[in-house]
């Protein structure tokens, strides 16, 4: 509280445990000298708050900085100058407050870091700064007797600085940036005390909202307080858990933070209390409606009844009047009579009275004289204070004039005076009674006041007279002796001259009685006659109100006849015009009612989807939803059958407007407009296709919106003008980092100055008007926003949905083919929604109206006029929306034949959507897809039947889709997307089952199934078994089936067995209950390798062959479909160049002269923008090259291409962009551009079609041998893709993986050309070795590469290939053939089969294996990226993971051998080199266990937080968690590809050869490929032999001899060795003959027999072994 006073806003803190934890070990640390605070938690959890309230409670200031648009370094130093200086001079505590999203530069944690350290900045002070600061120290430094240097003096600066200055940095630790930061600056861990905010507990949640319950003071009772606390931590830790397992699926971050925790409870009381309000106001009005109706219904019984009872007093009334008005007559005659006497009688008195008048004017003339003195006088007496008075009676002496003036007032009291003196001589004292009178001063002041002045004796008048004139007794002589006798002296006089004025008014007060006397006589007189007259018109006054009554009496019947009836007419008007709405209000007011039980359960759940569910997709948001119904029926919390937020607090009027306005009409878009609505953050929309902005734009056109970009320079500028003038501002283009100028307005940090309401932007203090309105918008697919963001703003994932996207483009069809139904369907839409607004409000005004009356409704004419015309309207618009649901039910329906064709529209948008998660250049926007989907309408074939013309929309669709994404695809994704487009199709058609599509994509999940004997272990491996058991016991189709592969197993064999098992039939009824995916289940299970054929068969057999077709690539195509403002982007892949394809096309269109090309690189940006100007004004085509290599001048090519106006731009310009896949490739440039790929196509058959595509007849025909030049371009181009094919069988291909590319074949197609025109003859030598060795050859470095190449060139380029039917390979297929056309060899290469054999490419059949079960990995693992629900989700974090892997490796890894036992044991003998070789083997080892060992301590202590986790043990982390070998471990150890798990068996196998060879002696048979250094081995061996025999080691070589006999029954050789451990690729040994044989088909490695390596001196190879 007393932290709140001191701040505005207040901050409501409820200080649960944890809290209060925090608080004190904050607290404890900022008290210590130098002491420093490092908060990790993410946003929301309290840092900020925890560090303000301890920062109070230590009595310091706190230094925050206030961030601007363009903070930069000099505005941070100029705020640490200011900081240091007032701790270091003033002697201030001070605390830097300072958050992660405030440090926009590293040099500011830099900076800090120097801080922490040694408590100064580098270079902070400049000269003038440096003296003041000196100044100020020298006397501090001489006092405490320190040097007054000036490094002494700036030393007990520092020490003031680091004594008053703490530092407490709150930071977030998710994401890289932090533990960058970590590494970076190691101070921050070393010199700071780490307080970590973990996840709120569920105590500290209770509190929190037990206390916000309690504060709002809800109407729910106390039951249900404490349960829906439950419910609220409950969808807490819900929301938490389902993020997680968002995060593990679709690889999207949410963070759920304290905050969000709050938001949640302040929008349940506010949504609690506005369904409260509206459902217990709506029912309120409803009622009174209702009440209204029945009390008018009760009223036309007593109308009729009053109406009935009116007519006969009416009558009666009439005959009443008439009698009345004939006595009246008579009476008045009377009345006339009397009123004339009266009249004379008046005329006397009125004479009589003005003469009274007249004298008793005359006497108060006389009387006027004396008043005036006489009012003064007792005005002076009233002032006089009574011990004034008294004070005159205290002189014993007084002065004459008190004694003369009181003389006078005893003779006016009539007191004798007293006599003194000797006798015969006494005289009169009149002081000793004065003296006694002015004892009496009350008395004596009231006698005066009161004196009887109409009745003064005049012998009273005589004794004073003496008095008046002498000048003694003149008040001005009395006032110079005493002030109360001068009061005294002016009453006598007063008294005096009344009594003479007296005198002559006393005759005309005599003659005043007298005239007094005669006026009462004549008023008595004039008052009988008065009384008489007034009886008289008493009577007929009371006549005539009798009259007047019984008029009026007649009158009020008559208008209350009148009235009746109207009532009556208006009550039958009331009650048929709303009898209508009766029941409707009954029934509403029982909804209501209903309504008020779940009210608490539908805002429990509104208050969660506002707050949690925004950014969640569709099936996330309804899991969640589900989970709280049912947690909330488990309390006994009652909700709504239908508890959406459409359902509960979405207003049906105000939704349709926002469909009206553009808004999608499915639930997940309308739930984002709720949220948008109602949440009290400014929402943030991830909106990739641009639905979000272009509803907006839409909605708040009329409210004057503002829009800019992110990445304007100026739009803090249009902010501040946007919240001054209250209007919609729309922010497009938002990054991942918001920019820190928008924070005052996200959190709404206003304030008041006087009554106007202020923001702080940055340094502006702008006027906040509450219009104002912010909204924030995205386009990136995916954004990873920190939980500080996430707390900032309400998330809302736009991303379109199926029933969104299904409708949009329903609307795009039929505007095409029925353009009048779709006309008239939005005017019926836009209809309706005016009218159902038009109708709510109408509804609306009648319960207003009818609440609003007061008193007698029925008297309310204009109320009920109103009433009526509203019923009126309102029947005529139900009336109306009657009709029109009629004539929309049938456009409906007509539109609805429609339906499948957008249903496969929305289908294909979300295939292509999903190939983002295969490649990050694979964006593909919304408004690419529904120009595509036009254009398709406008091109595919009509029909007059509409079931045909559906059927050549939807095929015609389909292939133009997968043309248009395959010309952007990698040649290794195309088999893929045809596979995925056609499981898509196939799935939302509902012919796939999830169980098994999930199977055929991860395989088999788990062991718990029956273990079955293996039928055939000879060759169905464990693996094959296994999946086929699990197949048969979880899938419920395949039931039975691991039994009937038992059954026949002979049957199977053929099966596996085949060259076809895609195509090879199952055994009995089998063959016909599985469906073609099921069959490819049971391929996976036994035939992996051919999974590429059978999706091929799958493909075709669905969707047709044109399908597993590609399309050749073709410029031309791409150009068509570009624009001036879409970009065509050449997504590359290693060794591709499409710059020959560019220019060739360039020149076919005429534009090589105008084409302009830049590579891209640090400092070509400016070149770029500079060019693309250009470019835009001369209508010339800009080529940026490698755009991967400009990642940070990316955003600016994105805003330029997003500013391209089409009105400024001349047509011909085109913008063509190259670059390698990168996630830093703008996404909105590859969501409008033409994204295309240059590969050579994959597959045999599809290399030629695309070389041939690229030649035309007349090239063809261009040379003088034609017939020889078609044939041998023929085999050229057959070659070429033989040789890139290779590449596929990986190192049985080529040892190397060469990029040969097109610019190859085309050289040597030229040369070839060349020579043949040239030459007599066919210079097939010349031709060989130019194409082998140069062109083609002169990429490759390997020499048995290169000698497999001129092999496989050899018969291709010889004479024997001009002869017709000549083969290329043992096939029959591939020959020459007869010269044709262009086409005549696209077909024939057309009938080649997909998928050769690998003979064609010289390898052995199962070469193919290998290469189709990566493949099948491949294609496989990828799809199952492109899945919802990928990942497999445990709920187990990376850090678990890895503390886990890393405690079993340390337990796991083998102690270190004691190479000193090693060396005592196995000493340096010059007879025996092989314990050489173990020492050496075991010290190698020891090196590598080594670095293992102590990496894996510090990797542990690293994830506990003990030490810092440097970038080697990170490094290493990633390594193990993706289970490969650490990169700091294989610098260490030997030679290997193993995984991670594998590697480590293989590390203790090989580490317990080494031990056992320790322990128990050299071995009969070495292991060799357990040796770290096989080569010292052999070396050791051919030593011994060396030493033993006395002869030259240069001059001995191994013999090899291959032992029949098993390793245990070896006996060991004198010389040489026994070695095991050797395996055969692509070959076998055959014990039989003791040579190598061909491999058996699906036997790829096979174990080598114990080899004897003999040592030969002068070996010679022996004659026919090779």
């Amino acid at each position: 509280d007393e932290y709140n006073r001191s701040i505005t806003p207040t901050m409501p803190l409820i200080m649960f445990m944890d809290a209060i934890e925090h608080v004190v070990k904050v607290c404890r640390t900022l008290r210590q000298h130098n002491g420093h605070v490092l908060m990790l938690g993410v946003g929301g959890s309290g840092r900020r708050s925890v560090a303000r309230l301890s920062i109070m409670i230590c009595e310091y200031e706190t230094f925050q900085v206030e961030m601007t648009k363009n903070f930069g370094v000099n505005d941070w130093k100029e705020l640490m100058r200011q900081l240091l200086l007032g701790v270091g001079l003033e002697d201030k505590q001070s605390v830097l407050l300072m958050t992660d999203t405030q440090i926009v530069n590293e040099v500011f944690l830099e900076d800090i870091s120097g801080l922490l350290n040694n408590g100064d900045i580098p270079n902070l002070f400049d000269t003038n700064l440096l003296e003041d600061i000196f100044t100020h120290m020298r006397p501090i430094c001489m006092v405490e007797q320190l040097p007054t240097t000036k490094v002494g003096l700036y030393a007990r600066f520092i020490r003031a600085v680091r004594t008053g200055l703490h530092i407490v940095l709150a930071m977030s630790p998710i994401g890289e940036t932090f533990r960058a930061r970590m590494r970076m600056f190691p101070a921050l861990v070393n010199c700071c005390t780490i307080d970590w905010f973990s996840q709120w507990p569920d105590d500290a949640l209770t509190a929190v909202a037990s206390h916000a319950l309690e504060a709002a003071a809800l109407d729910m009772g106390d039951d249900f307080n404490a349960t829906v606390t439950h419910v609220f931590v409950f969808m807490y830790a819900s929301v938490a858990e389902m993020s997680n397992q968002y995060l593990a699926e679709t690889k999207r971050y949410n963070y759920v933070t304290p905050t969000a925790f709050l938001t949640s409870l302040e929008m349940f009381i506010k949504l609690l209390q506005e369904k409260q309000q509206g459902v217990t106001g709506y029912k309120v009005k409803l009622q009174n409606g209702l009440e209204k109706l029945r009390q008018t219904e009760e009223q036309v019984e007593v109308l009729q009844q009053t109406l009935k009872d009116s007519q006969p007093m009416l009558i009666k009334t009439q005959e009443e009047i008439h009698m009345m008005m004939e006595q009246i007559a008579i009476d008045k005659i009377q009345a006339d009579e009397k009123r004339e006497v009266a009249m004379l009688d008046e005329a006397d008195a009125a004479s009589k009275a003005d003469e009274c008048q007249s004298i008793k004017a005359a006497a108060q003339e006389v009387l006027n004289l004396a008043l005036p003195g006489l009012d003064n006088a007792v005005k002076v007496l009233k002032n006089l204070k009574v011990k004034d008075i008294q004070e005159v009676s205290k002189y014993q002496s007084p002065p004459d004039g008190v004694k003369f003036v009181m003389e006078v007032v005893c003779k006016m009291k009539g007191v004798q005076p007293k006599r003194v003196g000797e006798v015969g001589r006494k005289k009169d004292d009149w002081w000793e009674p004065s003296r006694q009178i002015l004892g009496a001063a009350a008395e004596l002041q009231s006698f005066m006041l009161n004196y009887d002045r109409d009745n003064i004796p005049e012998s009273l008048i005589n004794k004073i007279k003496p008095y008046i004139d002498d000048e003694r007794f003149q008040p001005a002589k009395v006032r110079e002796v005493s002030v109360p006798c001068t009061a005294m002296c002016q009453w006598v006089h007063a008294m005096y001259k009344y009594y003479h004025v007296n005198l002559q008014v006393a005759p005309k007060r005599v003659a005043l009685a007298e005239a007094e006397k005669e006026l009462a006589e004549v008023n008595a007189k004039l008052a009988e006659t008065r009384a008489s007259l007034q009886a008289v018109e008493d009577n007929i006054a009371e006549l005539e109100q009798k009259y007047s009554d019984a008029v009026q009496k007649q009158a009020d019947l008559q208008q209350q006849v009148q009235q009746t009836e109207a009532k009556l007419e208006a009550a039958n008007r009331l009650t048929s015009g709303l009898s209508g709405e009766k029941d409707r209000w009954l029934n509403a007011v029982s909804m209501y009612e209903l309504q008020e039980a779940y009210v608490i359960g539908d805002a429990l759940i509104a208050a969660g989807s506002t707050a949690y569910l925004g950014v969640f997709m569709q099936q996330y948001r309804r899991d969640l939803h589900l989970l709280w119904v049912h947690e909330l029926h488990d309390l006994g919390l009652e909700c709504s059958e239908d508890s959406t937020l459409g359902a509960t607090i979405g207003d049906p009027v105000v939704i349709q407007q926002w469909q009206l306005s553009g808004l999608p009409s499915d639930p997940i878009s309308v739930e984002n407009g709720i949220i948008m609505a109602k949440s009290n953050h400014w929402p943030l929309c991830i909106d990739p296709q641009g639905q979000a902005v272009a509803w907006i734009k839409n909605m708040q056109r009329d409210a004057g919106l503002i829009v800019s970009k992110a990445m304007d320079k100026g739009y803090a500028k249009v902010l501040e003008n946007a919240i001054r003038h209250g209007l919609p501002f729309l922010l497009e283009g938002v990054s991942e980092e918001l920019d820190p100028i928008l924070d005052p307005i996200l959190l709404r940090q206003t304030f008041q100055v006087g009554t106007a309401t202020m923001i702080r932007l940055g340094e502006n203090t702008v006027p906040y008007a509450n219009s104002f309105q912010l909204y924030l918008a995205t386009k990136l697919p995916n954004p990873h926003y920190s939980p500080d963001t996430c707390v900032k703003v309400s998330l809302l994932n736009f991303f379109i949905t199926p029933a969104g996207l299904e409708e949009q483009l329903l609307g795009l069809l039929v505007a095409k083919e029925r353009k009048d139904l779709e006309d008239e369907k939005k005017q019926l839409t836009r209809s309706n929604a005016m009218m159902a607004k038009e109708l709510k409000e109408l509804q609306e005004a009648i319960l207003s109206m009818l609440q609003s009356s007061v008193g007698d409704i029925l008297e309310e004419v204009e109320l009920i006029d109103t009433l009526e015309r509203s019923r009126d309207k309102s029947l005529e618009i139900n009336q109306k929306m009657e009709a029109q649901k009629s004539t929309e039910a049938t456009i409906d329906d007509m539109r609805n034949q429609y339906r499948p064709v957008a249903f496969r529209g929305a289908t294909l948008f979300f295939c292509a959507a999903a190939l983002a998660a295969v490649d990050p250049m694979y964006q593909y926007s919304l408004h690419w897809f529904n120009s595509l989907f036009t254009t398709a309408v406008d091109n595919a074939e009509r029909s007059d039947s509409l079931p045909q013309r559906l059927e050549n929309l939807r095929d015609y669709f389909t292939y133009s889709f997968y043309s248009n994404v395959c010309r952007s695809l990698f040649e290794r994704h195309k088999m893929l997307f045809s596979f995925a487009l056609c499981t898509a199709i196939l799935r939302a058609d509902g012919d796939a089952m999830a169980q098994e599509w999930r199977y055929l994509l991860t395989g088999s999940t788990s062991t718990a199934h029956d273990r079955l004997p293996n039928p055939a272990k000879a060759w169905l491996v464990p693996e094959a078994w296994a999946d086929l058991q699990f197949i048969s016991n979880v899938l419920p189709d395949f039931e039975g089936f691991a039994a009937a592969v038992a059954g026949h197993i002979e049957h199977y064999k053929k099966y596996f067995e085949s060259a076809e098992s895609h195509r090879y039939p199952l055994h009995g009824t089998w063959d016909t209950s599985l469906n073609r995916l099921q069959k490819l289940i049971v391929l996976r299970c036994l035939r992996p390798d051919l999974m590429v054929q059978g999706i091929q068969d799958f493909v075709t057999h669905h969707i047709g062959e044109k399908y597993i077709i590609v399309p050749t690539f073709n410029l031309a195509d791409s150009y068509r479909d570009s624009e001036t403002t879409s970009p065509l982007i050449f997504i590359l892949s290693p060794g591709a160049d499409p710059m020959h394809e560019l220019m060739r096309f360039a020149e076919a269109m005429k534009m090589n002269k105008k084409l302009h090309a830049i590579s891209l690189g640090q400092g070509q940006g400016r070149k770029a923008e500079a060019l693309i100007q250009e470019g835009l004004e001369r209508g010339s085509w800009v080529l940026l090259q490698n755009c991967h290599l400009c990642i940070k001048w990316m955003p600016t090519l994105e805003a330029t291409i997003e500013n391209f106006n089409p009105q400024a731009m001349k047509r011909e310009f085109r913008l063509w962009l190259t670059s390698m896949p990168t996630i830093a490739f703008p996404v909105s440039v590859l969501q409008v551009g033409v994204k295309m790929t240059n590969e050579p196509p994959k597959g045999l058959r599809n290399n030629i079609v695309g070389s041939y595509s690229s030649f035309t007849d007349e090239f063809l025909e261009s040379s003088k041998r034609t017939d020889v030049f078609k044939k041998l371009l023929f085999s050229l181009c057959f070659f070429h893709a033989v040789i890139q094919e290779r590449r596929k069988f990986g190192p049985l291909g080529w040892n190397i993986q060469y990029e040969f590319t097109t610019a190859d074949l085309s050289i040597c197609i030229k040369q070839m050309h060349h020579f043949l025109d040239v030459y007599d003859h066919i210079p097939y030598p010349v031709i060989k070795f130019l194409s082998g060795q140069i062109n083609y050859g002169g990429r490759v470095t390997d020499d048995f590469d290169r000698r497999c190449l001129m092999t496989l060139l050899e018969p291709l380029m010889c004479p024997d290939v001009e002869t017709v039917g000549y083969r290329f390979t043992t096939s029959p297929l591939y020959k020459t053939i007869e010269a044709g056309n262009r086409n005549y060899y696209l077909d024939h290469v057309q009938e080649w089969p997909l998928n050769p054999h690998p003979e064609v490419f010289g390898l052995h059949g199962n070469a193919d294996i290998t290469c189709a079960r990566n493949e099948t990995a491949r294609i496989l693992s990828t799809m199952l990226s492109m899945e919802h629900g990928a990942a497999q989700t445990g709920g187990t974090s990376r850090d678990v993971v890895l503390s886990e892997l890393t405690t079993s490796l340390t337990e796991r890894t083998p102690a270190l051998f004691d190479i000193p036992q090693f060396v005592a044991k196995y000493p340096i003998m010059y007879e025996q080199s092989m314990n050489t070789v173990l020492v050496q083997e075991a010290e190698r080892f020891n090196r590598l266990l080594r670095v293992m060992h102590t990496s894996l301590s510090e990797l542990a202590r690293a994830i506990k937080g003990e030490v810092v986790m440097s970038k080697e043990l990170e490094d290493m982390g990633d390594s193990m968690y993706d289970n490969q070998v650490p990169k700091m471990w294989t610098a260490k150890a030997y030679p290997s590809l193993r995984p991670l798990s594998s590697w480590m068996d293989d590390l203790i196998r090989r580490c317990n050869f080494i031990q056992k060879w320790y322990s128990k002696g050299l071995p009969r048979v070495f292991w060799i490929a357990g040796f770290f250094f096989p080569q010292a081995f052999l070396t050791g061996t051919l030593q011994n032999h060396a030493r033993n025999y006395g002869v030259s080691i240069d001059t001995i070589s191994f013999g090899f001899e291959v032992q029949s006999e098993d390793a245990n029954r070896l006996p060991q050789r004198k010389d040489g060795v026994l070695v095991e451990g050797l395996y055969l690729e692509g070959a076998r040994w055959k014990a039989s003959a003791g040579s190598l044989a061909e491999a058996r088909p699906k036997e790829l490695f096979v174990p080598m027999p114990v080899v004897w390596l003999q040592p030969i001196v002068n070996r010679q190879p022996p004659l026919g072994t090779y």
